[in-house]
């Protein structure tokens, strides 16, 4: 997408600009390309513009964002486009208060790219909307494949044994070694390159028809349903939570309920959480960022807990976590899919006891390894 074209729709289908509207553009010096292409963009439709251009260290600070309140206040819509969010400070909230609206559109990107030429922009919502009603609804079904008889899949079973583990295993060794040695490449690289080695060791041993490749993975993809993206998606917004503010807001929960000086009680609080968050989250990292945050570091390491003992402690109390929720797709919904058990939910079931343990375990240990 040219970035021109993804400025206009950011104008034009994210904010809904109307003539004579005022749009406060807030960016930084290495962004101009951006606010240039966003003011052409508005004034094509008759949108009265104004831009500020900052210095990264200023928005980092958050000082002359604070200083701009009554200038946002006059704005119908402001939008915060630098690398970092300011979407938690006062002058937002001042502005929000009097009327105006706030686009947080952090443009800070990993490939050096601007986020204005990414297709995503151009995504529309309804259809998302309309697709998610019908994946919850039951609506969405495998598509038919030509699948094998259960007799000649326990045929093929008995005659390659064990060997049926050696393309896995080579598939996790090559990303390892790739991954080690090959740095130039990248990490993500590296899983691609191990999939085609561990593919090329499965058509070796095999001896099966290259199109299967792709017949079986349409129907691995069929069974595993939408749940094959959750773990991206749900990693992105555990980010998003936390440049939202969302371990503040624990944090004045939090503070109600534990009492002065109550050690024990503060980290049974911060495992629990942890291992709450990543249920609902999905993502022990995503949930890691948010709850340390809120409870980790005002109430256990401000209080002289060993920061390693409850980072590395946290963590894992938050896997715990991972044993119990549907949405670590990755982790439970995805096997009971390969495996095509009749219950999609029995790995949960089954590890359930074993989570609720260890996260007892995890709290008397933090409570005795980190004070």
């Amino acid at each position: 997408m040219e970035l021109e074209h993804g400025a206009a729709v950011i104008v034009s289908d994210w904010l809904r600009g109307k003539p004579e509207e005022v749009f406060y553009f807030i960016t930084d010096e290495s962004h101009l390309r951006e606010a240039e292409a966003f003011v052409t963009a508005a004034e094509q439709r008759g949108i009265v513009t104004k831009v500020s251009v900052l210095s990264s260290d200023e928005v980092q600070r958050g000082d002359c964002v604070e200083e701009m309140r009554r200038i946002m206040s006059y704005a119908d819509v402001v939008i915060g486009a630098t690398n970092y969010s300011f979407i938690t400070t006062n002058a937002v909230d001042y502005a929000l208060h009097h009327g105006a609206r706030f686009l947080s559109l952090p443009l800070s990107t990993n490939d050096g790219r601007s986020m204005f030429e990414y297709d995503f922009l151009s995504m529309n919502p309804a259809a998302a909307a309309r697709m998610a009603i019908l994946t919850a609804l039951g609506k969405v079904r495998p598509s038919k494949s030509d699948v094998p008889s259960p007799e000649t899949t326990r045929a093929h079973a008995d005659r390659m044994g064990y060997k049926v583990f050696i393309p896995a295993l080579a598939l996790a060794l090559t990303a390892v070694l790739v991954a080690t040695f090959w740095t130039s490449l990248g990490a993500n690289n590296a899983i691609g390159v191990s999939a085609l080695v561990a593919l090329f060791i499965a058509f070796t041993l095999f001896k099966c028809k290259p199109s299967y490749a792709v017949s079986d993975g349409t129907r691995l993809m069929d069974n595993v349903g939408p749940v094959g993206i959750l773990p991206q998606v749900l990693a992105a917004l555990g980010s998003l939570f936390t440049a939202a503010g969302v371990g503040d807001v624990i944090a004045s929960g939090v503070e109600k309920v534990i009492p002065d000086g109550s050690r024990l009680i503060a980290v049974a609080v911060y495992c629990v959480a942890m291992a709450l968050f990543t249920i609902i989250m999905g993502n022990g990292f995503a949930a890691f960022s948010v709850i340390t945050v809120g409870v980790g570091i005002p109430f256990l390491i401000m209080q002289g807990a060993n920061p390693v003992v409850v980072g590395a402690m946290g963590l894992t109390a938050g896997y715990c976590g991972t044993l119990l929720t549907p949405m670590a797709a990755n982790f439970n919904i995805m096997p009971a899919a390969l495996l095509e058990t009749k219950d999609k939910y029995s790995i949960i079931k089954a590890q359930a006891p074993v989570a609720l343990t260890m996260l007892a375990i995890h709290i008397v240990l933090m409570y005795l390894l980190a004070f």
